[in-house]
């Protein structure tokens, strides 16, 4: 069965520019047949008429199978210091065989070529598994705040509203790449919140989502903690009603109806027609 044939895309496989094909193989696919090559290989880069990537959250993790092997393949990597100039040596790329990975529904590239012509398919969605959990968390915490507002419990209403917003906030942003890592490594509340306002000012969520973790985030400190003067937020039925917006809108998003496009900041310099990376773009590229 070929790369293509157990691919689970949603699409079906387009002939795509040389650019992208190119990427696959100069990201990937040419150095690893190097590196099998300085090991004792044949193979060549003739030989590849079928691959799949599977994309790893960080290079490391990568897997490369061609031609239908019993095997993948990490990213080449140096095992010495070299210049420019150097002549490679044996043994001065290596590329570790391992098992081949379980087919994937999302983060990969899958390749097979037929007269000459190449043909893909590929999602490039990574995300989290946890994103499921935090969604869950929010709606337990959300249906709390529906019991509190109705009985006119301030406390646990705030509480519990804040706490559903900030899951809410978390699954969202655990299903996209550029702020996977940052909400992952994310220890306090004031982080969360800065990561989600970011993401609302970019333009990729509802602005009153992040309006709203904002006022039960300061709401919270005051009402929960302390003895409550001060404090402002929406009244409950229209916190409520925003609320369940979010949820309705994040759950969609954990479902696979999330953007189809997102707005993040260049880290450089990019001209047309040039190749990418996860580098070259940030959140928040003065951090």
């Amino acid at each position: 069965m070929s790369a293509l044939d157990d691919a689970r895309d949603e699409h079906p496989p387009e002939p795509l520019p040389d650019a992208f094909v190119e990427y696959a193989f100069s990201s990937f696919i040419s150095l690893m047949v190097t590196a099998r090559q300085m090991q004792g290989e044949s193979l060549t880069i003739e030989d590849i008429v079928e691959f799949l990537i599977v994309l790893g959250r960080n290079p490391a993790e990568t897997r490369i199978q061609v031609n239908g092997e019993d095997r993948a393949w990490t990213i080449a990597r140096a095992t010495r210091s070299m210049d420019p100039g150097d002549v490679l040596r044996p043994g001065d790329l290596h590329s570790a065989p391992g098992p081949v990975p379980p087919r994937p529904k999302h983060g990969y590239l899958a390749g097979e070529r037929a007269d000459e012509r190449w043909r893909i398919r590929f999602n490039f969605e990574i995300f989290s598994p946890d994103r499921e959990a935090h969604l869950l968390a929010a709606d337990e915490f959300r249906r709390a705040a529906h019991h509190a507002g109705q009985h006119g419990l301030e406390r646990p209403f705030v509480e519990n509203t804040f706490l559903a917003v900030e899951h809410l906030a978390r699954a969202e942003l655990l299903s996209y790449g550029p702020t996977l890592d940052l909400v992952e490594n994310a220890k306090t509340h004031r982080t969360v919140s800065s990561i989600y306002n970011l993401w609302a000012r970019l333009g990729n969520t509802q602005q009153r989502f992040a309006d709203l973790l904002n006022q039960f985030g300061a709401a919270r400190a005051s009402i929960v903690y302390s003895s409550g003067s001060g404090a402002t937020y929406p009244d409950p039925e229209q916190s409520l009603r925003v609320l369940d917006d979010m949820h309705a809108h994040v759950a969609r998003t954990v479902a696979g109806d999330g953007l189809r496009s997102i707005r993040v900041v260049a880290t450089r310099d990019i001209k047309a027609g040039m190749l990418i990376g996860p580098e070259d773009f940030s959140l928040n590229p003065k951090r």
